[in-house]
């Protein structure tokens, strides 16, 4: 099996999954899964799916050494790494630099988690100056203070009732989970999961070689952020010398999120992270398609198991009856299955829900669906109709109108409205069919029988009107 395989059910579409029972090749779209259930059950057997994987299309780390490296010299890249640079290096001394730092780096951290996020979904790092400075991930960072905080107050506390040389022996320990708590944080977005030792080892392990020297680049990064930020905190600093140890600084913490951006793609398989491996320049979607679920549907629908489709569809709709795909698909799959008595209750339903919520258009476009497919539906209540025909005026439409009013009594004895209705109809008659005669005779039966003054007075008007056209 590889990835060149396509969808059964979307042939355009490549295979991301594979039923080894059905033997059936799935596209993303119709998988459903839930939050953190990386490998989901097949939509027609409910079996563990196998992915498809292109892991072994992708370039090693160490081919890609050279891209860690000389990504950061992109131009938006680079000018966001020497305006912070600046920013860090005018802070004032003291407590409030400390905390303006801070402040600081939550935007920076938070760019850097896009680009990680970024290269783990296999796209490039093709980011705008605004994306850059207004990122999506602020909440990510915080959290990631949140936990870089208590490690920090861990080995302070450490280093002051054991000796210092105990504090740096747990910072380098420390040191040694970083990239990997990155990685977790990145997968997760879950502030406990980083801390988790097993996580870490099991990362650890996983990445080998490529892991020890991304540990190595960590211990040169912290070396340079220490001195940094001793120098900064001296009142009488070199400007330029701080600026560059910024620059430093904040390059190689950039290099050390493409790398594990890199990794989380490299090896996505194994940690069960979804990815658009197929298409990497598009954006992964990480909504589940469960939540719309019509894909399982048309699933059913194409392989004849109708029961099954119209179960889920009426679970849909009990659940969500503004569910308008759910419903018009389910009056189409009644239709189709001749269940006439069903039919006329769920359109009745549907429309007096929809006009009930002044969305009498959409009423009148599936009506007309309904007629060209020659599904037998007739209104059961004159109000139904009165509602849905200013919205079937147009050229196109208007003999459905017509349908839609022949399906009503025009006699006074047993329709309320019959004048509305009748008034309606001549006017259909004349603008679009041309038919003067017979629209007048409907205008002189509401003149005689009409007992709204209103109708009365507009169809006399009308009639004398047309009569000396």
């Amino acid at each position: 099996m590889t990835s060149s395989e396509t969808c059964k059910y979307h042939p355009r579409e490549s295979a991301a999954w594979f039923c080894c029972h059905c033997r059936i090749h799935f596209c993303g779209h119709c998988v459903p899964r839930k939050t953190n259930a990386p490998h989901p059950n097949c939509t027609l057997c409910r079996r563990s799916l196998s992915r498809l994987s292109v892991a072994k299309d992708i370039p090693p780390f160490w081919n890609r050494l050279s891209l860690f490296f000389l990504a950061p010299f992109n131009k938006n890249i680079l000018i966001m790494l020497i305006v912070y640079s600046f920013l860090g290096t005018m802070l004032p001394i003291g407590v409030i630099g400390q905390v303006a730092f801070v402040i600081l780096l939550i935007p920076f951290v938070s760019a850097e988690f896009d680009m990680l996020e970024k290269l783990s979904i296999g796209q490039k790092l093709n980011f705008t100056a605004s994306q850059l400075i207004h990122s999506k991930q602020s909440s990510l960072t915080i959290k990631a203070f949140i936990v870089f905080a208590l490690a920090l107050l861990l080995v302070n506390k450490v280093g002051f009732i054991f000796g210092a040389s105990s504090g740096y022996f747990l910072a380098i320990l420390l040191l040694l989970g970083v990239p990997a708590s990155l990685v977790i944080f990145m997968m997760e977005k879950n502030i406990l999961s980083p801390i988790n030792p097993l996580k870490i080892v099991m990362l650890i392990k996983l990445f080998g070689k490529a892991y020890s020297f991304l540990f190595l680049i960590s211990l040169l990064t912290g070396f340079f952020v220490s001195k940094t930020y001793q120098l900064v905190a001296e009142p009488d600093n070199p400007f330029m010398v701080s600026m560059l140890l910024f620059v430093v600084s904040f390059y190689l913490v950039t290099v050390i999120f493409l790398m594990l951006g890199y990794l989380l793609y490299q090896y996505h398989v194994e940690l069960n992270y979804s990815i658009n491996a197929f298409d990497p320049k598009a954006t992964i979607s990480h909504k589940s398609t469960d939540e719309d679920g019509m894909e399982v549907v048309e699933i059913y629908l194409q392989e004849g198991r109708f029961d099954d489709a119209k179960t889920l569809l009426l679970k849909k709709v009990k659940l969500d009856p503004l569910n308008y795909k759910a419903n018009e698909k389910l009056i189409l799959l009644f239709a189709a299955l001749n269940k006439t008595d069903y039919l006329q209750k769920l359109v009745d339903q549907y429309f007096s829900l929809l006009i009930e919520l002044n969305k009498a258009k959409q009423a009148a476009d599936f009506y007309c669906q309904l007629l060209l497919r020659e599904v037998p539906y007739q209104p059961s209540s004159s109000a139904l109709v009165i509602a849905m025909l200013p919205f079937m005026n147009n050229l196109e439409q208007y003999k459905s109108a017509l349908t839609l009013l022949n399906s009503c009594s025009l006699d006074p004895a047993h329709e309320k409205r019959w004048d509305e209705l009748a008034l309606l109809k001549a006017k259909i008659l004349i603008e679009y069919e041309q038919d003067n005669t017979n629209a007048i005779s409907l205008f002189n039966l509401i003149e005689k029988r009409s007992l709204n003054q209103a109708l009365l007075e507009e169809a006399e008007n009308l009639a004398n009107l047309h009569q000396r056209l």
